[in-house]
């Protein structure tokens, strides 16, 4: 019979864990500039235990139990903090998961996100400088995909001229001997 240390905690049981922590720093924390940072530190350190299948996991489970209009497509972290805090603005919502992304991106370790919060100027630049980057690797992707087209379409091009050029050459010779239809 398996112990409860080998049995996995399903998708439901650590989303629960997971807003009941948020919950409890939440109303623990003092009121101030600090405190959302706390806060901030607390999600990413719940969200950096969960494994990718996990995420995806309990990003369904969330999607499918908000209501509110939404982005077409957010992020984990968007909806956790959500789910987690409903009173909190979606724009704010916004602003720190952005921030939490940047800490990701940058491969902060989760009892170091305040520190790295205040070293790149705060939450709000953060979210910013996180939004730059995710604008400039679209266009940088946008870009590829474009040059992708380009060098399809010029191959299509000379392909086509390669056929007519054969074309104008005389007839097509079929079989073995070379005999002309």
């Amino acid at each position: 019979m398996p112990t409860p240390a080998d049995v996995e905690p399903t998708p439901d049981d650590l989303l629960a864990s997971a807003i009941r922590v948020i919950r409890e720093t939440w109303t623990r924390i003092r009121k101030g500039p600090y405190g959302k940072q706390v806060v901030l530190q607390t999600i990413y350190q719940v969200y950096s235990e969960w494994s990718l299948d996990q995420k995806c996991q309990i990003g369904r489970r969330l999607v499918q139990h908000s209501s509110r209009k939404r982005r077409t497509k957010p992020h984990v972290l968007e909806l956790l903090i959500h789910a987690a805090l409903p009173s909190i603005e979606p724009p704010v919502i916004l602003n720190w998961a952005d921030a939490i992304r940047l800490g990701e991106a940058g491969h902060v370790r989760p009892d170091k996100l305040r520190g790295f919060l205040y070293a790149k100027g705060g939450l709000v630049r953060c979210a910013e400088e996180f939004r730059e980057r995710q604008a400039e690797e679209q266009r940088r992707e946008e870009e590829q995909r474009q040059e992708r087209e380009d060098a399809r379409a010029e191959a299509r091009q000379r392909r086509r001229a390669q056929k007519a050029a054969g074309y104008a050459r005389g007839p097509l010779f079929f079989g073995l001997y070379g005999r002309s239809l």
